[in-house]
């Protein structure tokens, strides 16, 4: 069963996240973290649901734990999704 509304929030965080900072990488970080948090508010009548999508959710950070390394040392490189062009 696919919840809708969990989609809107992570399109909406990773969206808002991409177009101010221009990473990929920390977008989908925080869109992971909405994920795991979206269960947990909207699913927690069904702690099943909520708990297997919170686990979702902090798996996903768990696998950008390279990319969280690059963005505290400041090494991250930022993208530009629609550009043709060089990056900048």
């Amino acid at each position: 069963c696919v919840d809708w509304r969990i989609a809107v929030v992570i399109l909406a965080v990773f969206a808002l996240v991409y177009f101010t900072t221009r990473y990929v990488s920390l977008s989908s970080i925080l869109a992971a973290l909405s994920f795991s948090g979206a269960f947990a508010v909207l699913h927690y009548n069904n702690p099943v649901v909520m708990i297997s999508g919170i686990c979702v959710g902090l798996l996903a950070v768990y696998m950008h734990r390279g990319n969280i390394a690059r963005l505290l040392k400041g090494e991250e490189r930022k993208t530009n999704l629609f550009s043709r062009g060089k990056q900048q």
